[in-house]
Formats: structure tokens, sequence, C-alpha cells
């Protein structure tokens, strides 16, 4: 795994968007404290060839509002930006709501239960197969049966996962690489580059 980290300054904005070309997957950082702002705005929609995630950084920050900022993405980005995991009630730690989710625990908004639901109901709207195995038979699905929709929802820009970390303490930073690792696609699943083929 590469990561290569951009400016986060409206100022060099350039530098992030040149980058995209040598990357599958970008992940935009998002604090919580400052909301969805132009930069973000102008990543993403440069992004939006790109497999995408949405990571919010500064979840102890005082007088955050975690459900909000997720709905702001949801207004702005659309209904893809689902939580693959929760920040705990207590903002100490994350939750996880797509591996091992576990419905009992205590979560600062929504529920494990909500959240796994969701991302289960967005993956297999594009595998027919694995839709009529979920909603008729009524059987659950193991991540492992979820990797390549996943992965396909991810190219398709149908899924933006939103996770959600903190500097200071240290939360959700294993979780992220965690996901990055086993979820996010190598240069051969991802979206090709655009290849244009002519004079000058």
């Amino acid at each position: 795994v590469t990561l290569l980290d951009t400016p986060g300054t409206p100022d060099l904005v350039g530098r992030v968007l040149s980058a995209q070309a040598a990357v599958e997957t970008a992940l935009v950082c998002v604090r919580a404290s400052g909301g969805v702002g132009t930069l973000t705005r102008r990543v993403m929609e440069g992004a939006s060839g790109l497999c995408r995630m949405l990571v919010v950084t500064g979840i102890d920050a005082p007088g955050v509002d975690l459900a909000a900022l997720v709905e702001r993405f949801r207004e702005i980005f659309g209904k893809a930006c689902l939580p693959i995991n929760l920040p705990s009630a207590d903002l100490s730690s994350v939750v996880d709501c797509f591996f091992a989710p576990d419905p009992g625990a205590a979560t600062a908004f929504s529920s494990v239960q909500a959240a796994h639901e969701a991302l289960i109901d967005q993956v297999v709207e594009l595998d027919e197969a694995l839709m009529t195995v979920y909603l008729e038979q009524g059987e659950s699905l193991a991540p492992e049966q979820l990797h390549a929709p996943f992965e396909k929802a991810l190219r398709e820009g149908h899924l933006i996962p939103v996770c959600f970390t903190s500097a200071r303490s240290g939360a959700g930073l294993n979780e992220l690489l965690d996901l990055i690792a086993r979820l996010m696609p190598s240069p051969e699943e991802g979206n090709p580059a655009h290849f244009l083929r002519g004079e000058g």
C-alpha cells in the first residue's frame, strides 16, 4: 500500500488534483469541527472517477455534531455516503459496522445495526444474485461474499464509506489502515486511468 499525503490548504489544491492521476482511491479528510468546505467539494468532484472515502478527523473536538456532518455529506455528495464504522459513545474509539458488527455496542449516534444494514443494502444493489440471497432467503452475508461487490460499488461511486478518527487519542487510526488494506482496490482492481491518443 502506497499513501500519497497531499496538502490540505486551498492555495495548493492543484497539487491535490494532480496527484489523483496516480492513485486508485482518494481518502478525503474532513475536520469534524470544520465541516464541508469549498476545498472538500472541489477534491471530491475532482476524484469522481476514483474510489472515494471520507475520513472524519478530530471526532473528539468539543462541540462537534457528527450525526449532522454525516447528513451533510449525504446532502452534498449523495446517499452513497455511509458510515463503515461509528464513534463509540465516549468518542475514545470506533465501532466496526462491516466486518464484525456488534449490535449492542454504544455509539455516539445512530446504531451499529442500522449502519450495517445500510451498507449491505447499498452494496447488494449491484449484485442481483446476492440481493436474492439477502432479501428472499433471509440469509446474512459474510464480508468475504461482499468483497467483490463492495469494490464494484466503490468503483462506480455507488458507495463512499465514511470513517471516523482522532489524531489526539488515536481512535480509528488502526481501523482506517485495516480498511485500506482489506477493502480499498489495488492498482489491478481500481478504475483504469483515462488514456488519450492523438496529436499533441
